[in-house]
């Protein structure tokens, strides 16, 4: 009769552990999912500066960006770099200019996220919890 009590404890202990963990967890995916939509309303408004300015060459690469899945940043933050490059010697693209860097700086914020959500689900305990309710690395 005296380990009841401990059991119920311990199982009490692992359900409020395994509550915290899942909504702690899907904050972070939530925070994923606000921030990738922050960054394809970028990647309109850039689309729409670029077609407004004819710069043929960031329209072509956003057109092409806009209509892909979300797959990383790796594409999105070399194209920026050289865009930006392009885009110092106008004076007249300021708001190009600036548009471009929020991209930049988002698509910094999500590559920070994902990774810090994918180590979280890594680590254990959090990894069995993340196993048991389905959440996979991005």
């Amino acid at each position: 009769m005296g380990f009841i009590p401990i059991f119920v404890a311990l199982l009490g202990a692992s359900f409020l552990y395994t509550i915290y963990t899942v909504n702690k967890i899907r904050g972070i995916l939530t925070s994923i999912q606000q921030a990738k939509k922050q960054f394809n309303q970028q990647i309109e408004l850039l689309l729409q500066l670029a077609s407004d300015q004819n710069i043929e060459d960031l329209h072509a690469v956003l057109k092409a960006r806009s209509q892909q899945e979300f797959e990383g940043f790796e594409k999105e933050s070399l194209w920026i770099k050289q865009f930006l490059d392009k885009l110092s010697s106008d004076a007249n693209a300021d708001e190009l200019r600036q548009a471009l860097k929020s991209v930049e700086e988002l698509v910094y914020q999500l590559r920070g996220n994902i990774r810090d959500y994918n180590l979280y689900i890594t680590e254990s305990p959090t990894l069995w919890v993340a196993r048991l309710w389905g959440f996979r690395k991005l």
